[in-house]
């Protein structure tokens, strides 16, 4: 379930940074207010983006082994 998270996460995540950036500095050059949409897709994407990643760490802290793999020396 962890690389689920983290294959849909850090997709997410770098698509809102990049997307986020490059429209930001596309309407600020031009001077002009972005639509709603253009400002709302790229701060979902992070967020969902941030969200999975801290599944995948959580999923993965409290993952630890109960039983151990060979006996005491």
């Amino acid at each position: 379930m962890t690389s689920i998270y983290i294959f849909t996460g850090l997709p997410l995540l770098l698509f809102g940074f990049i997307f986020g950036i490059t429209r930001w500095l596309y309407y600020a050059m031009r001077d002009i207010s972005p639509p709603s949409g253009t400002v709302v897709l790229p701060t979902l994407s992070v967020l969902l983006g941030v969200q999975f990643m801290i599944a995948a760490i959580e999923i993965d802290l409290h993952s630890i082994p109960t039983q151990p793999l060979s006996t005491p020396l």
